[in-house]
């Protein structure tokens, strides 16, 4: 089937998970994408750090250097796969996404892989989509902007706003046709968080 950076990471987590189990290492990650991933079909932080590997860069170092990207989506979209191997323990699911996410990104972007996974693993078990949320936020670190970002939004919600206007806030706050703000981490962790909450 025709290559997607979706599927890919799936089912690249599925076999690291099988072959490593939860107590992979950021090398472990490395070593798989060179084996797995065609250079070709890697994009923003992902390729950046692809072309790190190959010039002899390993984790963290391979998502710092030349990589303007460091911050965008491309970790969050990796971290479904935790989140499904850790049911109702969203800390794990944080925990190893942070590993996969350190090898690419920084800061909010490992925030947003650690955040989309342990909203999975909190799913299990949560009550409601607001539980769910919270119990995410509460495995990033509280004074990144993506904790804040995704705070913002949750408290709208508590506090009766419309859906409509606080996708209308988003829109405003964020203009998607910048190419940076349609792939940012923030971003789309807002909409995630939205789009859970309404």
């Amino acid at each position: 089937m025709p290559p997607d950076d979706d599927t890919n990471y799936m089912l690249i987590a599925l076999e690291l998970l099988e072959t490593c189990g939860k107590s992979f290492t950021p090398d472990d990650v490395t070593e798989l994408w060179l084996s797995r991933l065609v250079k070709g079909e890697t994009f923003t932080a992902e390729r950046v750090a692809y072309r790190n590997f190959l010039a002899g860069y390993r984790p963290p170092d391979s998502a710092i250097r030349e990589n303007p990207f460091r911050e965008w989506i491309g970790a969050q979209i990796r971290g479904d796969v935790f989140g499904y191997a850790c049911p109702c323990d969203p800390e794990a699911a944080a925990g190893l996404a942070f590993r996969d996410a350190c090898i690419s990104h920084i800061k909010n972007g490992i925030y947003g892989e650690m955040l989309a996974s342990a909203m999975v693993a909190a799913a299990f078990g949560a009550e409601t989509a607001e539980e769910a949320v919270l119990l995410g936020l509460a495995e990033i670190p509280q004074k990144s902007r993506l904790h804040e970002s995704v705070s913002s939004i949750v408290q709208k919600y508590r506090s009766g706003g419309p859906e409509q206007e606080c996708f209308d806030d988003i829109a405003r706050r964020w203009d998607e046709r910048e190419y940076h703000v349609k792939i940012h981490t923030i971003s789309n962790a807002e909409i995630v968080a939205a789009s859970l909450l309404y």
